[in-house]
């Protein structure tokens, strides 16, 4: 019969082998991905690489909460991304558009080509509102918000009007009023996200040809270059699954922490040490400089 001291070594020795399969994990995956990407990175490359593939499953999973199925899922996907490319902008926030959009129009009923289209209009819209790849971002979030709480008022309205005139300037058309009159709309919550999808889907061909002599600035072309970096990335990962079973690996070895906690208080102590006497050291030899100058 085993002894409560066997019974704990065994528990112990179970664990310490799970938490080095975490690590081993950890470590096989990161050189499959190295040798995904050519073999030609570093090391902080490669966990911006990560970074980038745990991103587009993060925006995959938004996508699967508004979809149905894997087939709308993945159309939604190309579609932000086509947006991305043609009006030269961030995939990460107009798959957030997209989303929070269909998440509050659920119940309308409005078809994925028809949220699709409006995400692309207002993204037209914004850059002929002559403001930068950052602040168009900004300016996504701020209605993305607005579109939550299922209508445009207070900040977000008030964002829209200073940053965003063209986007202003598409609703008031639509809606049959002037600027001023937008807010007194507004603020009785009339500006809905159906109104917004209504104004944009009027005001398509118009944006697109205003869109279309607009000269790219190098802001635009960064955002070009990130959203194909972060889909190939993101595919690449999506092909092999090395962020799911890089997750899983270190999911193991949190589970076991316990293990590596006094070894990882160790290395952090020693650290500090090390860093101390490093800063000692430094300070030494710059009163030792500054003796012999003063000589």
């Amino acid at each position: 019969m085993a002894t409560t001291y066997q019974v704990a070594i065994n528990i112990q020795a179970q664990g310490h082998k799970a938490a080095s399969a975490g690590i081993r994990g950890v470590s096989d995956e990161v050189r499959t991905l190295k040798a995904l990407l050519g073999g030609y990175i570093s090391t902080a490359t490669l966990w911006q690489t990560l970074r980038l593939a745990d991103t587009y499953g993060t925006l995959l999973n938004r996508l699967r909460v508004v979809s149905e199925n894997q087939w709308q899922v993945n159309r939604a996907m190309k579609a932000m991304y086509d947006i991305s490319l043609e009006t030269r902008s961030s995939l990460a926030s107009n798959v957030e558009m997209y989303a929070r959009t269909a998440i509050n129009t659920k119940q309308l009923g409005i078809e994925q080509e028809r949220l699709i289209g409006f995400t692309k209009s207002l993204r037209q819209a914004m850059a002929l509102s002559g403001v930068t790849a950052r602040e168009a971002d900004w300016g996504m979030i701020q209605l993305s918000q607005g579109m939550s709480a299922g209508a445009l008022r207070g900040d977000e309205l008030r964002s829209v009007m200073e940053q965003l005139p063209v986007v202003a300037d598409v609703l008031a058309k639509s809606m049959g009023v002037t600027r001023g009159e937008l807010r007194y709309l507004a603020f009785q919550s009339k500006v809905t996200t159906q109104v917004m999808i209504k104004a944009f889907e009027e005001a398509r061909v118009e944006l697109e040809e205003r869109f279309a002599r607009r000269i790219p600035t190098l802001s635009e072309g960064w955002s070009v270059m990130s959203a194909a970096a972060l889909r190939y990335v993101g595919e690449a990962d999506q092909a092999v699954g090395v962020t799911r079973t890089l997750a899983s690996a270190m999911a193991g070895v949190a589970r076991n922490s316990a293990l590596f906690g006094p070894i990882i208080l160790g290395l952090a102590a020693g650290l500090l040490t090390l860093i101390t006497r490093l800063t000692a050291l430094k300070a030494l030899m710059a009163v030792g400089a500054g003796g012999w100058i003063a000589a």
